[in-house]
């Protein structure tokens, strides 16, 4: 909750800016869809960078096995202890790969959202709204977890390693001679069953809330 309430919150709340200034001027029905990744790779690696500690210690504790003793008592005892063992650099290990792969998932996620909105709408089955917010959130969660799946297993190996990667480009390296390309993939059923609701949810919500501000729809 604490990630996504900083990391998240900076991604989407900086895609709208970051679209009118690759696209300055333009209405929606003309940005063209690499106009929206550039906007969208931008957003997310900014809110990454800034969050990557949160980040981390999601990870750690994901990474615990329940049969080994606990390595922090809380949230707050992973922050100070990675802290005093490894000082602000240890906060921000892996925060290359984390940067690209959130770079990389809300540029997927927020670029085919967006155009799967103008494309749905010019075929005019449905007006803008609910129902197009959803097929379009649907159709996010898929292209999202295609595109993030290398560098989330790159992103997660390296903030579990001891040193075995002398960073992204080795860890892929190794990834490819030892395991093959399908170990690129390892976890895609499960990041979609994560990710792909999450959108459904969270996108069509995003949408409400912007049209009760007076924002109107993305």
């Amino acid at each position: 909750m604490l990630r996504e309430a900083s990391y998240s919150s900076i991604r989407m709340g900086l895609y709208e800016p970051a679209r009118q200034y690759v696209a300055p001027n333009k209405p929606l029905n003309e940005i063209s869809l690499w106009q929206k990744i550039i906007a969208g790779f931008f957003s997310g690696g900014v809110g990454s960078a800034i969050a990557n500690p949160t980040d981390l210690v999601k990870i750690r504790f994901q990474a615990q096995r329940p049969d080994q003793p606990k390595v922090y008592k809380h949230t707050l005892d992973a922050f100070v202890s990675i802290f005093r063992a490894e000082g602000v650099k240890g906060l921000y290990k892996g925060a290359g790969p984390t940067t690209l792969r959130a770079a990389v998932l809300t540029s997927a996620q927020l670029s085919s959202y967006d155009h799967t909105k103008v494309l749905l709408g010019e075929l005019k089955i449905f007006p803008d709204g609910p129902m197009i917010h959803f097929l379009a959130s649907f159709i996010s969660g898929l292209v999202t977890t295609t595109a993030t799946s290398p560098v989330d297993v790159i992103k997660t190996r390296i903030m579990n390693s001891k040193g075995q990667y002398a960073g992204p480009v080795d860890c892929l390296t190794q990834l490819l001679r030892n395991e093959g390309p399908r170990a690129l993939f390892r976890g895609w059923l499960p990041n979609y069953l994560r990710l792909g609701p999450h959108f459904i949810i969270s996108l069509p919500l995003y949408e409400q809330l912007r049209m009760l501000l007076g924002a109107g729809y993305l």
